[in-house]
């Protein structure tokens, strides 16, 4: 999941994400925040390399986000 804030030129000024891992099985429990991971680490485990387009900067301080509460806070 992602938010992003864009300056009148239409570039992302601010952004925040927050990763999910499930493992393929039923749960009984409904609350995301017991799954919320780090993008970074969705991508440690996936070998993928999201938000590419992204400054540095941004990208870097989007993907460290894993704290549930922050991300419905942006």
């Amino acid at each position: 999941m992602t938010g992003t804030y864009r300056d009148g030129n239409g570039e992302v000024e601010s952004a925040c994400s927050i990763g999910f891992w499930f493992v393929h099985q039923e749960y009984s429990d409904s609350s995301y925040g017991n799954y919320a991971v780090s993008v970074n680490t969705i991508e440690e485990r996936t070998g993928l390399d999201l938000f590419s387009n992204l400054s540095d900067s941004i990208e870097e301080s989007v993907e460290n986000n894993s704290n549930w509460q922050s991300f419905q806070n942006f």
